[in-house]
């Protein structure tokens, strides 16, 4: 399946006619007809009902036109930044990441990399959804938990574990001497819709489940370590973000010594899209970063 097939296909799908796209593609009449029938050969389906007097998408040309119009949009786009890349990388990049990851960056990736390439723009987008990588105005991702889409590249770039935390006064009004404990204490969730959630604690070689029940849930880290400063309960957080928490004394760690399986986080792209420079230049800094968050 080439390029050129599918942009013939797009073009008769706009005007519904073999002689109305040779026109506008300036080709004949007779090479349009023969790049239809190599696309619908590759893929092994007919995407057009042709005769003498009209010709009407078939199911399956229908289905495929705005994934040919994606794709060839991708291709322009692709096109279009490297032959404007100069030896300097230039342009904007546009990012998504959870809030916790995209706001490390900001604070310890982004300066050395803007002040190394001033002509690169960033525009970050934070959430906990996670984004269609192959939308061409996403370029980056910094996303939690594994890639499992195989269209895309993901480079590991750091891991962490959960802690659980709570304030002074709440534990010790109500200890946590047991991971089973905290089936009894009210707990925080990170979750925006459910009121349990399964915490799982790690400590050498023994592993521990239990069921908490949420006081409050909110799907945002920093929300819940509010919730938690004021008392309201135990909450579960990667361990990097409680260590200021902590510090400060604000929260202490609950079941010192226990923890979770590492859950690592990764710098997902679509193949090739390292090529573009600015691209590449905001995925080395990435890369190349002695993530803390591990």
């Amino acid at each position: 399946m080439s390029l050129a097939d599918l942009r013939t296909f797009a073009e008769v799908a706009r005007v519904l006619s073999v002689t109305g796209a040779a026109r506008a593609l300036g080709v004949p009449k007779s090479g349009v007809s023969k790049s239809l029938t190599r696309l619908e050969g590759a893929l092994g389906v007919k995407l057009l009902e042709r005769t003498s007097r009209r010709v009407a998408l078939t199911k399956a040309g229908a289905l495929l036109v705005p994934k040919a119009e994606s794709l060839l949009g991708e291709a322009e786009s692709l096109a279009r930044s490297l032959r404007e890349e100069r030896s300097e990388p230039r342009g904007l990049v546009r990012m998504t990441a959870t809030p916790e990851l995209g706001t490390y960056f900001a604070a310890q990736v982004a300066p050395a990399l803007l002040r190394e390439h001033p002509g690169v723009r960033i525009a970050m987008a934070l959430g906990y959804d996670v984004e269609d990588l192959l939308d061409p105005t996403i370029d980056i991702a910094l996303r939690v938990g594994n890639v499992h889409d195989e269209r895309l590249v993901g480079h590991r770039i750091g891991r962490f574990r959960w802690v659980a935390l709570a304030s002074p006064e709440y534990l010790a009004a109500n200890p946590v001497r047991r991971v089973a404990d905290l089936a009894e204490r009210s707990c925080l969730v990170f979750s925006e819709t459910e009121t349990e959630s399964e915490w799982v604690f790690t400590r050498r070689d023994m592993t521990e489940r239990v069921t908490v029940t949420s006081v409050l849930s909110i799907q945002n880290a920093t929300a819940l370590l509010h919730a938690a400063k004021a008392g309201l309960g135990v909450v579960r957080v990667a361990e990097p973000f409680a260590h200021e928490w902590v510090r400060r004394g604000e929260l202490v760690r609950v079941l010192p010594g226990w923890t979770s399986p590492e859950t690592p986080f990764f710098v997902v792209h679509r193949f090739g899209h390292d090529r573009i420079a600015r691209v590449g230049a905001v995925l080395r800094a990435v890369r190349s970063h002695s993530w803390v968050v591990h």
